[in-house]
């Protein structure tokens, strides 16, 4: 009944007009939702201009904005190779970007969505260059599944999730063994019974070890658009979704919306429930300065106005 009346209340609110944009970029308080969580915007560093790329990064954290926490801001790295139906055709970045980004501004926490066949592969490599958070796409852990359906307790199911869990279980150790914390991310047509059911035995795991407090993963990234490629819009079916996570987990740290976040739909998906927007094209847009002399004043304005938004409609 809460998600429903969840629902409800963001139907209502995506007629509403987009709040005012007059927001000041000088405040420096690590401001936390009512709910204690922090507010995090993450710039999502695929849609920046690829020939100034630490520049970027590091206007961006030069946004007080930008930061969340006294550890520093956030950055989301998107790492595809064309991996299966998942993105394909999709080249982005690799492990030496990521090393460069760290080294160059070493103050960001980077955050990294790995979309890959060759995920093992790439897990030290991404450690080692400086990864803080590792992002796993969920439906590569069995390319098999149609993961738009869920079976419920079909004849077969049962051992064949079993397995899955296992899988992620195992991976998520090693991700948190090579000093990273861990996230999963799922598809927009992915159902979130699939999802459910792999954190609900990853909380018990948790409780087990005596974590009662935390999860074994940090964050869930819900993707509002198809990985692997910017500027496509936001789709909203995924916002009961994020409504269904923050109501049955609440001790996750970090759930985020990723994709299509602007001005409008930040306000949808704050009031879901999400604490993370991460964001591309709406952050380093096509009208900017591109000022060497400087931060651009347009990345901070863009983090400032998501920051105001997603303060004044999240819980």
């Amino acid at each position: 009944a809460a998600v429903q009346s969840i629902c409800h209340s963001l139907s209502s609110l995506s007629h509403q007009s987009p709040p005012s944009t007059t927001v000041s970029t000088a405040t420096t308080d690590d401001t936390l939702l009512p709910s204690k969580r922090p507010a995090v915007i993450m710039p999502s560093i695929l849609a920046a201009d690829f020939g100034s790329l630490s520049k970027e990064a590091s206007d961006c954290c030069s946004c007080s904005a930008a930061s969340p926490t006294a550890a520093g801001c956030w950055l989301h790295v998107d790492v595809c190779d064309g991996g299966r139906a998942w993105c394909p055709g999709a080249l982005t970045l690799g492990p030496q970007a990521v090393a460069a980004l760290h080294r160059d501004v070493p103050s960001l926490q980077l955050e990294v969505h790995v979309v890959s066949d060759n995920l093992d592969d790439l897990l030290l490599p991404l450690s080692q260059a400086g990864t803080s958070r590792l992002t796993f796409q969920l439906e590569q852990m069995d390319p098999s599944m149609d993961w738009t359906q869920w079976d419920g307790e079909e004849e077969g199911s049962c051992s064949k999730r079993a397995a899955l869990v296992q899988k992620v279980y195992d991976l998520v150790k090693k991700i948190r063994s090579l000093g990273m914390t861990a996230g999963i991310c799922i598809a927009p047509t992915t159902s979130i019974h699939h999802l459910d059911h792999i954190l609900s035995h990853l909380s018990d795991s948790s409780h087990q070890s005596g974590q009662e407090e935390d999860m074994m993963v940090e964050a869930v990234d819900i993707l509002a658009v198809s990985p692997g490629f910017g500027g496509q819009p936001f789709n909203e079916t995924v916002l009961h979704k994020v409504a269904f996570l923050r109501e049955k987990y609440p001790q996750l740290k970090y759930l985020e919306v990723d994709g299509g976040v602007n001005r409008q739909t930040a306000a949808l998906a704050a009031a879901a429930g999400a604490n993370v927007l991460i964001a591309g094209s709406g952050i380093f847009g096509s009208h900017r300065s591109r000022s060497v002399d400087g931060p651009d004043p347009t990345i901070q304005a863009a983090i400032s106005e998501l920051r105001h938004i997603l303060i004044s409609h999240g819980k």
